[in-house]
């Protein structure tokens, strides 16, 4: 053990390293799934592991097995299915982030991003003024803010944009991927499209 890490000696449960304390009481990590349990062990319990007696002993080590079985087998298909994503890794092609698959600080404020204008059916370009829980705001016009989620395909940042300027294809099968209901209306995919392929940078 290093110097200053908890040890037991197995006396008690309030001076074990194996005890978890929970809502209702103490619970002992080492054996899983016997009586007593969750709240029937105190700080001043001796070591439930030197009470029990071989059967329940030999019991609570053949669930042991049986979860240490289970997590072999599932280490190993973990590693069947990372081997089949790697492989067709290599080949994908570099297209941004599903919109589902953004992380929360995707977007940060100060941000160059452009937005689907729906009411001009065109891409226009802004900034991001503000990032809260799960949405952002950005300025337009003087006069308006206007905002959407982090997850809605409809908001890019300037780098995914270019990208997708340059490759319209996969913009279109990009959109397809993320076609669902936004706020209870599915994407103008067509419109997004076309506003892509006729967009000319402002200035």
């Amino acid at each position: 053990m290093k110097d200053g890490e908890h040890t037991t000696d197995f006396t008690v449960c309030g001076d074990c390293s194996h005890g978890s304390t929970i809502v209702c009481g103490i619970v002992c990590d080492i054996l899983p799934d016997v009586t007593p349990t969750n709240g029937e062990l105190t700080p001043d319990s001796p070591c439930l592991i030197k009470r029990l007696g071989h059967r329940d002993l030999s019991r609570a080590i053949s669930i042991i097995i049986r979860e240490t079985n289970h997590h072999i087998e599932m280490i190993a298909t973990c590693h069947a299915r990372q081997y089949i994503l790697e492989t067709y890794r290599r080949n994908a092609v570099p297209t941004p982030l599903l919109p589902d698959n953004r992380a929360h600080d995707h977007f940060e404020v100060g941000d160059p991003i452009m937005f689907y204008d729906s009411s001009g059916d065109q891409w226009r370009s802004t900034a991001v003024i503000q990032v809260n829980r799960g949405t952002i705001a950005f300025a337009y016009r003087q006069d308006r803010n206007y905002g959407g989620g982090i997850g809605t395909p409809t908001v890019l940042r300037n780098d995914e944009f270019d990208y997708f300027h340059a490759h319209p294809d996969e913009f279109k099968e990009w959109l397809t991927l993320t076609d669902r209901p936004y706020n209870g209306e599915r994407l103008p995919i067509d419109a997004m499209y076309q506003a892509l392929l006729d967009y000319r940078e402002e200035g």
